[in-house]
């Protein structure tokens, strides 16, 4: 089954008081996602210091400097569920994978899209969450 995330945010990943999530930091963003007008299910549960317990939640408590910072991005919480994530695509462990300009099951053409607290955010796999976050992400039809 395709994974969709929601994921919503403003800016460009930094945290109201200017940081990005350190070591010692627990954050939470919510996120869902749409793949071609469905919903997918949240992604189970998931390792590391960007990771899900499998609740439709990103919780980002970064364990070492790898996870930390502008490394506690998307591109790491996806990889962490076992899927890649790019600003053009995203592939899932069932090999299934979509790229901008891939059709979707009704033909028409679709693209990646990142909305963050419903503003439509430029960068998809190097956005990191802000504690509060509502995150939408997928594959849309254009």
């Amino acid at each position: 089954m395709i994974a969709g995330i929601l994921i919503m945010a403003s800016g460009d990943g930094e945290s109201e008081d200017g940081r990005f999530p350190q070591i010692g930091d627990h954050w939470h963003a919510s996120y869902s996602i749409t793949i071609c007008e469905g919903k997918e299910p949240p992604f189970p549960v998931s390792d590391g210091g960007v990771h899900t317990h499998g609740s439709g939640a990103i919780h980002l408590h970064p364990k070492n400097s790898s996870e930390a910072g502008k490394n506690a991005n998307l591109a790491r919480f996806i990889a962490g569920t076992g899927s890649r994530l790019t600003d053009r695509s995203i592939e899932f462990p069932s090999g299934v994978k979509l790229t901008n300009g891939d059709p979707c099951p009704d033909g028409q053409t679709g693209k990646m899209f990142l909305r963050v607290n419903n503003i439509t955010m430029p960068a998809i796999a190097s956005y990191v969450p802000r504690d509060g976050d509502i995150i939408e992400l997928g594959y849309e039809k254009y």
